[in-house]
């Protein structure tokens, strides 16, 4: 591993403005290392998006900002993010998805008790629309860490129903999306991320 960072958590942004600030809000309040960077890449907004992505750019120095020059559209916009982190392991996450307090701090320290790690899968909630009801507690029902020692073990426990195609369940090491050499198969099919797992594996 000889990243800048030991951690990209990467957000792409289009039309967000409802929520952005909270999703911003609930990752901002948990870095507080060097090993971690937050890249948002707008893909040509036309509401306040850009505006409330500054605001926090201007707060906080591991913020990286970046606006591509036209639509690139949901997996264009994936893809450049992805070239754009500059960690050894890529958190994606949506613009309107919120971290619990201690979720940054989890995945480091999985990284750190694990550094051969290729995958981590996180467990999530899914709440209404307006993030004011839980609808299910945990999509994945478990209590305690589980790690595999091959993807074939991973998808036997998960199963194909249960794969990561949620964005902040999902972080990949760098180098294993960066090995994906037919990325653009999966252009407009809004399942890039899960396209990448199936070619990994």
């Amino acid at each position: 591993m000889n990243k800048q960072y030991l951690l990209s958590i990467v957000i792409p942004l289009y039309n967000v403005e409802e929520f952005l600030n909270e999703t911003l809000e609930a990752i901002t309040s948990q870095v507080n290392t060097y090993n971690v960077e937050l890249v948002l890449c707008d893909d040509k907004s036309n509401d306040s998006t850009k505006e409330i992505a500054l605001k926090y750019k201007k707060k906080f120095d591991f913020i990286n900002y970046f606006e591509n020059e036209q639509n690139l559209g949901m997996d264009g916009n994936f893809e450049r993010i992805a070239d754009l982190a500059k960690g050894d392991f890529i958190w994606f996450s949506g613009q309107d998805d919120f971290f619990t307090a201690d979720a940054i701090t989890k995945v480091l320290d999985v990284i750190d008790k694990n550094p051969s790690v290729n995958f981590i899968h996180m467990n999530f909630s899914q709440n209404s629309h307006f993030m004011d009801k839980v609808i299910t507690e945990k999509m994945l029902e478990i209590d305690q860490d589980k790690y595999f020692d091959s993807y074939l073990n991973y998808l036997e426990f998960v199963g194909l129903g249960e794969l990561p195609s949620f964005l902040p369940a999902f972080i990949i090491k760098n180098e294993i999306w960066d090995s994906i050499k037919n990325i653009n198969d999966f252009d407009k099919s809004c399942f890039v991320l899960l396209g990448i797992v199936f070619e990994a594996i």
